[in-house]
């Protein structure tokens, strides 16, 4: 979560500078009557635009944090079976089932 944080922090001030940076330019060349007001308003768009691709790249970021939890699960759920074999006597109640699981999650952001 930690990392996602920062992952989401670094993409804000990226599409801050890119937007920032993009109206800046062709304000310039606006007033100096090098580009039209029709240029300068889809580049403003276009700015938009990049800017919120950027942002959608965060949603890659879970995918690598479900996948390994789920890993660390499965491990688990081996572990569990190795140890207690088929017995019906070795079965987890639901609330011993959701601490281990956090307790997996903890593990996972190490």
């Amino acid at each position: 979560m930690i990392d996602l944080s920062r992952a989401t922090m670094s993409n804000i001030w990226h599409n801050i500078l890119v937007s920032l940076g993009l109206k800046a330019v062709f304000l310039v060349t606006t007033v100096l009557g090098v580009t039209g007001l029709w240029p300068a308003i889809l580049a403003d768009t276009g700015a938009t635009v990049l800017v919120t691709l950027n942002a959608l790249r965060l949603l890659r970021f879970p995918t690598a944090w479900l996948q390994k939890l789920a890993t660390h699960a499965h491990k688990a759920q081996s572990s569990l079976r190795q140890n207690c074999g088929r017995s019906q006597s070795c079965k987890l109640s639901s609330e011993e089932t959701s601490t281990d699981l956090i307790d997996l999650l903890a593990r996972s952001q190490r």
